[in-house]
C-alpha cells in the first residue's frame, strides 16, 4: 500500500477532508463574543453586591447605633435627690399646716429639757407606715401640733420617692365638716363621697381640735365612719384635742376609743406648756 493511500486510510470517519489548511477567518466572530461578554459584566455590576453579614458586621453596627443614636439622658444623684427634696417639701406645703406650726419645728426643746415630749414623738415615729391611731390630749401649748407637724414631714420625706402619691392632710375638725357639707351646695365641686374617700386614702390623717364640732348625729357619725374607714385600712390616724382624757373619750363615743386603744391609744401630754417663760420652744 502506498504512502498516500495509507493517510486516506487512518482519516477518521465523519470529517471530510477538502485537501486545504483551514482559513484564518472560518470559525465564530471574536469581536462579537466579546460584546456580549462587556454587555453582561456591565450589567452585573450595575447589580448591588450581595454581602453576607459576619459577627464582626453586627459589632460594627451596633456600637453605631449605641454611639449616634439619641438615647435618654438619666439624671445625675444630685439631681434624683434635688428632686425628692422638691417633692418632699411639696407635700409639706399641701398637707395644711399653718406657717406658724412649720416655723416652730425648728425651734424644738432639746430631748433633756422636754423627755416627755421626745418619749412620745419617738413613739409615733416608730409606729409610722403601720396604720398607728392615736390621741393626743391635754392643755394648750405643750407641743401636740408641732409635734404632729414633725411626724408628717418624716411621712413627706418616705413619699418623696413616689411622685403620682398624695401626702398627708392636716384639719380641724370644723374644717372638716364644713368641707363636708359644702358638698350638699348646689355649686359643689365635690361630692360627699369624694370627700370622705379622699380623707381615708390619705397615708396620714391629723384632725386637730377634734372634739370641737356640733354635737349632732350627722357630726358623730361622720367621725366615727372616718375612724372605722381608716382603721380597716390600717392608716395612720392622729386626734388632737385640748380636753382631758376623760372629756375627749365621752365627746368621740366609745366605738372610737375602742379604735384607738387598739391601734394605739390616748396619750395624755402632761408636760409643761413651751408658752411659758422658760418652758421650751
Amino acid at each position: 500500500m502506498s504512502t498516500e493511500s495509507a493517510m486516506q486510510t487512518q482519516q477518521p470517519s465523519g470529517i471530510e477532508h477538502s485537501g486545504q489548511m483551514p482559513s484564518s477567518t472560518s470559525g465564530p466572530d471574536l469581536s462579537a463574543v466579546l460584546s456580549v461578554v462587556r454587555t453582561i459584566e456591565a450589567k452585573r455590576a450595575m447589580q448591588p453586591k450581595r454581602v453576607e453579614p459576619t459577627r464582626l458586621d453586627e459589632c460594627v453596627r451596633l456600637l453605631h447605633e449605641q454611639t449616634f443614636s439619641p438615647r435618654p439622658i438619666l439624671p445625675s444623684a444630685e439631681e434624683i435627690e434635688n428632686q425628692r427634696v422638691f417633692r418632699r417639701g411639696q407635700l409639706m406645703r399641701m398637707a395644711g399646716f399653718q406657717r406658724r406650726e412649720m416655723e416652730a419645728m425648728g425651734s424644738i426643746a432639746a430631748p433633756d429639757e422636754c423627755p416627755e415630749w421626745w418619749n412620745v414623738y419617738r413613739t409615733l415615729l416608730d409606729e409610722l407606715g403601720s396604720g398607728m391611731m392615736y390621741a393626743l390630749v391635754g392643755g394648750f401649748g405643750v407641743g401636740k401640733t408641732v409635734m404632729v407637724a414633725c411626724i408628717a414631714w418624716h411621712c413627706c420625706d418616705r413619699l418623696s420617692h413616689e411622685p403620682t402619691r398624695n401626702g398627708p392632710h392636716y384639719t380641724t375638725a370644723r374644717k372638716m365638716y364644713r368641707r363636708i357639707l359644702a358638698t350638699m351646695r348646689d355649686d359643689a365641686t365635690e361630692t360627699e363621697q369624694q370627700v370622705i374617700a379622699d380623707l381615708t386614702n390619705r397615708p396620714l390623717l391629723i384632725i386637730d381640735e377634734a372634739h370641737e364640732r356640733s354635737q349632732t348625729e350627722y357630726s358623730d357619725k361622720t367621725m366615727r365612719e372616718i375612724i372605722d374607714l381608716r382603721y380597716g385600712h390600717k392608716a395612720d390616724t392622729i386626734l388632737i384635742s385640748n380636753l382631758k382624757q376623760e372629756e375627749f373619750e365621752k365627746s368621740i363615743g366609745g366605738s372610737a376609743v375602742d379604735r384607738l386603744n387598739h391601734a394605739g391609744g390616748v396619750v395624755f401630754c402632761n408636760w409643761p406648756s413651751f408658752r411659758k417663760p422658760g418652758g421650751g420652744a
